[in-house]
């Protein structure tokens, strides 16, 4: 189970939400001895991405869980970038 979400500032509004539940997260994990692996795809949609208008700067982070706990794995500051070409 994963979910990256996007927001305006740190609890503030939901500017995009990508889940596996939702297709927009593709997650697999291996568990070997060391350990568990985990691998996946982000993909936004072209509808998700045209429907975002230019709001600046935002946070944003990716969580996933193995049932039991949920791990956060990156997060960081985003900027969205219109595009100049049409």
């Amino acid at each position: 189970i994963g979910r990256a979400t996007i927001r305006d500032t740190i609890g503030g509004t939901e500017l995009l939400s990508l889940t596996t539940d939702n297709g927009g997260l593709s997650l697999t994990y291996q568990a070997d001895a060391n350990g568990t692996y985990w691998s996946g795809y982000v993909n936004a949609t072209a509808i998700q991405t045209a429907a975002l208008e230019d709001w600046g700067d935002g946070v944003w982070d990716l969580e996933i869980s193995d049932g039991l706990h949920v791990y956060r794995i990156v997060q960081g500051v985003c900027r969205l970038s219109p595009e100049v070409s049409s």
